[in-house]
Order: C-alpha cells, then sequence, then structure tokens
C-alpha cells in the first residue's frame, strides 16, 4: 500500500485517508477546509492513480 500511496500527492493522501475511514465528501471537505468540488477532483485523481473505480475498489487496495 505504501507503493500506492507514493504515486499520490500530499494532499491526495490526505484525502485517501478520509475517504478510508468512511467520511462522505462534504465531510472530508470541512475537515481539510475544501469546497467539495476540490474535494471530487482530488477523488478523481486518486482512483485514475489507483486504477479504481470506486471507493470499496480504494478501500480494498488498503485493507487491512
Amino acid at each position: 500500500p505504501d507503493d500506492l500511496k507514493s504515486k499520490l500527492s500530499k494532499q491526495e493522501q490526505v484525502v485517501l485517508e478520509h475517504l478510508l475511514d468512511d467520511k462522505t465528501n462534504k465531510d472530508i471537505a470541512e475537515a481539510l477546509f475544501l469546497s467539495v468540488s476540490t474535494v471530487k477532483t482530488h477523488i478523481n485523481n486518486i482512483y485514475k492513480k489507483l486504477e479504481v473505480q470506486s471507493r470499496d475498489d480504494a478501500k480494498s487496495l488498503f485493507a487491512k
């Protein structure tokens, strides 16, 4: 999983951590002082870089 995370920018890694904690886009936006659309952009970039289609796919990559 650390190899995968190294593909992501620092901000994307932070967003990913929230995503793995089952936070909604709105929750992530509020926690990081970002707009929801910015969070969605980060999440789309994360999906592309990790080659996944959904939150569940992303979570399965990092399942402990």
